[in-house]
């Protein structure tokens, strides 16, 4: 995935996030921001977040940046936002 692309897609979860009311749901957007913004390994991503559910979204933002699948991370929210 093109930096550029990647950066778009940090902007889109940082206004995300400003929408969403529930703290649970900002940290697992902040997962994925982290993520995207660090461009973490596999092994940084097990080392790094504990717990399945924030894991999962980590999970989703790796594969997506890694172009393992073209469902972005914001794809998660945008019913939470509509």
């Amino acid at each position: 995935m093109n930096k550029q692309t990647i950066e778009s897609e940090i902007l889109k979860l940082k206004e995300i996030k400003k929408l969403i009311p529930d703290a649970l749901n900002k940290t697992l957007i902040n997962a994925q921001i982290d993520v995207l913004e660090d461009e973490m390994t596999a092994e940084q991503i097990d080392n790094w977040f504990d717990g399945a559910d924030i894991s999962s979204y980590a999970w989703a933002a790796y594969e997506w940046m890694n172009e393992n699948t073209e469902e972005k991370p914001s794809d998660d929210w945008a019913a939470l936002i509509k």
